[in-house]
């Protein structure tokens, strides 16, 4: 008996997903709230380890998972994904990528992998853009068989027989369901901030250890800083790599303005001053590409 599976959500998990019911000739449909050229850009890291990779063994073309491979290039080599601990001074206090225990993982860009589980889906037609999910409801089929039926806020419907939230961390799914699997941790606020660094400053931050991320902890406080290098042509070739950097600063909740992070006019100021008795090369977001601008309390799982 054939099935039809209803799908929402086109970030990685539901792409990647309808990548492999596309392979295994199941029907289905992809359906993103977002239009096509509306999506946002620019994407942090994500780090691919041993787990990702059996998914994507698992969902893709044996060709098209070798695509994916190049797509790590000459600098995304599987390295360790364990930080390494520095103290505010900028000394190196621990490798955590030498214990025995540190997994293999590589650095590559959402918004790349995105792009690429998403272009098989969108030219055989099986992603729709524009299509907010609303709610979804039980039906009895003519042949009386329970169906789902998905409603989207412009009106239209799908009638499928499995439904898959792939929409994240606010799913209205699970919101529909019932789960309550978010907490919101108010314990802390993190600035989040994104950019291109040089390999000159990259090698005053980390030294030796570019592969791997930069942890401190201070005082309640913690930075996190991880880069990735990517090359437009081969690694012989003169031009140097573009490094993406994802920096993250978490204060404590106590230390803001009792109104909020709205109340903080200037985000880099105020982050710098509370690393002002840090090593300057620890003060990443100082860098003009990389100016905390996502001030947020995040849920934690």
């Amino acid at each position: 008996m054939s099935i039809k599976v209803i799908v929402i959500g086109a970030g990685l998990a539901g792409s990647l997903l309808a990548n492999g019911l596309m392979r295994n000739d199941i029907d289905f449909m992809l359906y993103e709230r977002d239009e096509k050229n509306a999506l946002n850009r620019e994407g942090y890291q994500i780090r691919i380890g041993d787990g990702a990779l059996s998914g994507f063994r698992a969902c893709l073309d044996p060709s098209r998972y070798e695509e994916l491979m190049k797509l790590f290039g000459p600098c995304g080599s599987f390295t360790s994904s364990s930080p390494v601990l520095y103290d505010i001074r900028g000394n190196c206090l621990l490798n955590l990528g030498r214990l025995p225990w540190s997994t293999k993982t590589a650095c590559l860009d959402r918004v790349v992998l995105r792009d690429f589980l998403t272009e098989p889906v969108f030219e055989a037609g099986k992603i729709l853009y524009g299509k907010k999910f609303n709610r979804y409801m039980i039906v009895r089929s003519p042949d009386k068989l329970d169906r789902v039926r998905a409603e989207f806020e412009d009106g239209s419907t799908d009638e499928g027989d499995i439904l898959v939230s792939a929409e994240g961390a606010y799913s209205a799914i699970n919101s529909q369901v019932g789960l309550n699997n978010l907490v919101q941790s108010t314990s802390h606020w993190q600035f989040l901030s994104r950019g291109k660094i040089s390999q000159e400053k990259l090698q005053r931050l980390m030294g030796d250890n570019q592969d791997s991320p930069l942890l401190v902890f201070h005082k309640n406080k913690r930075l996190w800083f991880s880069a990735y290098k990517t090359f437009t042509q081969p690694p012989h070739e003169k031009e140097p790599p573009t490094i993406s950097a994802f920096c993250s600063l978490k204060i404590p909740s106590e230390q803001l303005p009792s109104s909020g992070a709205r109340a903080i006019n200037n985000k880099l100021q105020f982050c710098l001053d509370h690393m002002s008795a840090w090593d300057p090369k620890l003060q990443v977001p100082s860098h003009p590409s990389l100016p905390p601008h996502f001030p947020k309390q995040s849920p934690n799982l």
